[in-house]
């Protein structure tokens, strides 16, 4: 009991809560960063710090992440044929809508982006993306004292956030989190309720 198991450094994250302006300007201006989605801003942190190589904080891992051709039997890179072929309609419209808006968000990049926005291609968004939505995750980040505190009140139980705003942003992220879950889940079809 109270034993350390991991230690992250907040400088070894990609930290939404800590990036109010873009960390990329050569590749997301601040004026394009303000108007995207908190999984777009991930993705295009991460190409970021991918192009950065041994330079980048999170060098270690952006060398973990499976590489591109990984996802080449995920849905958004079927072909038109292959998704075609598919016996649930709202599911291909899904993968479909998906593979739309990655396109408009590299074209919007390709328009508005900085200088090394030129060197982004569609499917090295779509890689990020697929990552960042396949391993985000949200987190309060706490001081140890505050932690210990929070400990202390809960009597050892799981204390609920004491600030409302995180609770509301985090509800909001959930929120977003099922909307933006594999077409799958958010059909119904399938997921972690046993249903299918």
């Amino acid at each position: 009991e109270g034993e350390e198991m991991l230690r992250v450094p907040r400088g070894r994250c990609l930290d939404l809560a800590i990036a109010p302006t873009t960390p990329c300007p050569q590749l997301v201006p601040n004026g394009l960063w303000e108007t995207l989605a908190w999984y777009e801003r991930l993705a295009l942190w991460l190409l970021a710090e991918k192009a950065r190589g041994a330079d980048s904080a999170i060098v270690g891992y952006v060398s973990y992440l499976p590489p591109p051709h990984a996802f080449d039997d995920a849905p958004l890179s079927w072909t038109e044929e292959e998704l075609s072929e598919l016996r649930y309609p709202p599911f291909a419209a899904a993968v479909r809508e998906q593979a739309a808006s990655l396109a408009l968000l590299h074209a919007e990049l390709q328009s508005r982006g900085g200088p090394d926005a030129a060197s982004v291609s569609l499917d090295d968004l779509r890689w990020a993306v697929q990552l960042v939505l396949s391993r985000a995750f949200s987190s309060e980040i706490a001081s140890v004292a505050e932690a210990a505190a929070a400990a202390r009140a809960a009597g050892g139980k799981r204390a609920a956030p004491a600030n409302p705003i995180a609770q509301a942003a985090a509800d909001v992220r959930e929120n977003a989190l099922k909307a933006l879950r594999s077409p799958f889940e958010a059909l119904g079809v399938g997921g972690g309720d046993g249903g299918g």
